[in-house]
């Protein structure tokens, strides 16, 4: 009970509060298996890992004002178009090098992760998986690369001038100061909008669009069909109206025939 209230306190998600639950259950089963503690007081500590309130995710419209807003400046846009139409995490997209990049094959390679100053590996292995380059993207990297003073093999693609190259740019500052202004221009005014919303309105796009849930799922690089449904596809739009007047025109249908 001590560990049930003292996880109410915390000021983190629902699902954050659930995996530190799961780092105290692990270290426990670890001191069991060394003989070091009987038991695992924190079996039976409960805590729901269901979201509060439901994400906010992006329609293209919107998607696409913002894309208007931010026409010119660069590598800002190139950054958020590869965020809306490839659906990659922000420490995937700021740690790439131009050397994974493969304009002739259309083809991204994910080797790497930048986040908060450091470089690692992807987040799963299923992360590794290489993406098709649409032909926006094409285009938009080519026209960067070519303005870029960082544009070798071993060079990150979107370099910091302030760094000389030897870093990436840093996501959080470049949403505060070009991409959510670009959000009000665009008078866009949903809650909670980050990176990760583009991530989330990619993988519902998908679903809605009518791509099979298991092509959706290696384009979003998860382990499990489950991870694509449950965390992150939402209906978008007037998906569920559409939906609930296809039904009723169904049932009409056939009562009026059987009448």
């Amino acid at each position: 009970m001590a560990v049930e209230d003292w996880l109410k306190t915390l000021s983190l998600a629902n699902g954050s509060k659930a995996k530190v639950r799961e780092v105290f259950g692990a270290a426990f089963r670890h001191a069991m298996r060394h003989e070091l503690h009987p038991t695992n007081p924190i079996a039976n500590v409960r805590q729901v890992r269901k979201r509060a309130t439901d994400p906010s995710i992006l329609e293209p419209v919107e998607i696409a004002a913002i894309l208007k807003q931010l026409e010119g400046v660069e590598p800002v846009r190139t950054a958020v178009l590869i965020a809306a139409v490839m659906g990659m995490r922000r420490g995937e997209i700021f740690g790439l090098k131009w050397g994974d990049v493969d304009l002739d094959r259309a083809l991204l390679h994910v080797r790497r992760s930048y986040v908060d100053g450091v470089e690692g590996p992807p987040k799963t292995d299923s992360s590794r998986r290489p993406l098709p380059l649409p032909p926006q993207v094409i285009d938009a990297l080519k026209a960067w690369k070519l303005k870029s003073k960082y544009n070798k093999p071993e060079q990150w693609v979107f370099a910091s001038d302030f760094h000389f190259g030897g870093q990436p740019l840093w996501p959080g500052t470049l949403w505060r100061r070009n991409v959510f202004p670009a959000i009000e221009a665009a008078r866009i005014s949903k809650p909670k909008l980050s990176w990760h919303t583009l991530r989330r309105s990619y993988a519902s796009l998908l679903l809605s669009s009518g791509v099979s849930l298991r092509v959706s799922m290696e384009l979003m690089r998860h382990s499990t069909a489950e991870m694509t449904l449950a965390t992150y596809a939402q209906t978008v739009g007037d998906e569920k109206r559409e939906a609930g007047e296809k039904i009723a025109s169904l049932v009409l249908v056939k009562k009026e025939s059987a009448a």
